[in-house]
Order: C-alpha cells, then structure tokens, then sequence
C-alpha cells in the first residue's frame, strides 16, 4: 500500500519495527515523538483491532504527530459482524472491536466515514486535535443476536468439504466446523508462503489450487473465506464446483 501510494507521488514514511524489506522509506521503528517527524495525515489499516488500549494508542499518534493532521483507520465492522452472524470474525488476533458510532465518540470531529470491502470493513478519516476519550452511551449497546453461532452445523456439511482461504477466518471455521462433527477435508490457498503450511488447531495442510482440485470430484462444496473472491475463484477451478460465500448474505 505505501509503494502504491509512492507512485502515485505521495512523500509517505512507514514505520514497522518487523519490516523485512528492503524500502528505505519503510524505517524499522514505531512512529514517535523522538523522530522529529510528522505527517498531515497518518494511516493506520488493519492495526486498531489488534491494540489492547486503543484510544491511549491513538493518543500516543497524536502526541508524536504534534496533536494535528488527519488519521485514516480501517478496521473491521463489529455492526457486520452481528448482522452476517460471522463467527468466524471473532478471533484471538483481534482483541477489540468497532462499530461507527465507536469513532464518532473517540473523535470530536471526523470527517469521513464508510463502509468498504462489502461492508465489512469501516473507513474513517478522524481530526487528531479532536481526540476525546469516548464515553459509554447506554442508548448505544451492542445488539449481539442470540443465534450468533447457530450457522455452524449448516455451513459444514458432510463429505468432500474444502475450505478456499488459508488465513485468520479459515482457521477459526476449519476448528469450529470440525468441533461441530463436520471436519473440513482440506485447506486451499494461492499464497505460495501459506502452501505446504499446516493450521493452527486442526492441522490442516494448505495446498494450492492446483493441488487441492486435482482429485476433487466435481459438485463438491468449497466454502470461500472471503466472497468478494468468489468469481475469481469459479474463474480459478472452472465453476465445477459448489461455492458457499461465507458472510450468510
């Protein structure tokens, strides 16, 4: 996404004290106020959910940034979680999790919000100067339905049962399923770094589609960890098969 962003002309630093390339924009160190640096807008994707105290995370962002600028957060959306009953969206690696409303108390002022990725994820731009620690509306509760984990045993049939996605959500349905009494046959995922790779859990070996579809007769299920994938997937194996988008659409 930075290297995205520098062609496009962008004079953008990254900061990840694990990075293992070789981008001299990219420096091996958290963002703080030590550098002397700052940004008019900083990026922050698919990192909130991962934080234990996020508003004092976003506060130390703002306190290195000067307190000004903007902030762009991509999370994903707890409010899509509930309504698609994704269970599988519920994992050890995401240790909060955010609706809109959520935003709209931690920022006085944000200046733009949606959803993308199919409503999956939330997009929100918040003022830094403008941050506040939320307080709880009781008018605002989380409307966890009750049959949040009903699906289970109908998305996991009997027989030949694949699952197309080797990452986060696939480990978390392949356990589920198996605890479940419909343990999934195998794992596909086109990532050469996943193939060869076993899931936590359930040990299951990721192969790639090539080998994975090979002997698979045709009318199986693949249940497809992210359905936005879904016609390249069928594109990928020939639509022999039977698909199941998991997001219960």
């Amino acid at each position: 996404f930075l290297e995205m962003l520098q062609e496009q002309g962008c004079n953008i630093t990254g900061f990840d004290p694990t990075y293992e390339g070789n981008n001299p924009r990219v420096k091996r160190e958290y963002f703080g106020p030590d550098l002397g640096m700052s940004g008019d807008g900083l990026i922050l994707r698919h990192v909130l959910e991962h934080i234990m105290d996020p508003v004092s995370f976003l506060h130390q962002l703002a306190e290195a940034n000067g307190y000004r600028g903007l902030i762009y957060i991509e999370v994903p959306c707890f409010d899509w979680i509930c309504r698609n009953r994704a269970w599988y969206d519920i994992f050890y690696e995401h240790v909060n999790y955010f609706r809109l409303s959520d935003f709209k108390r931690i920022f006085g002022r944000v200046v733009h919000a949606e959803h993308v990725f199919g409503g999956q994820y939330l997009a929100v731009i918040g003022d830094l100067s403008t941050l506040e620690q939320p307080k709880i509306d009781p008018n605002d509760r989380v409307d966890f339905p009750d049959d949040f984990m009903a699906s289970i045993p109908k998305d996991a049939q009997n027989g030949e049962t694949i699952v197309w996605g080797g990452a986060s959500k696939g480990v978390i349905f392949s356990l589920l399923a198996q605890r479940a009494g419909f343990p999934v046959s195998a794992v596909i995922d086109i990532n050469p770094a996943k193939q060869g790779k076993y899931l936590a859990a359930t040990g299951l070996q990721v192969q790639s589609p090539e080998q994975a579809l090979a002997g698979l007769p045709d009318g199986a299920t693949i249940y497809v960890m992210n359905p936005n994938y879904l016609p390249e997937i069928r594109e990928m194996s020939q639509n022999k098969y039977n698909y199941v988008g998991i997001n219960h659409d």
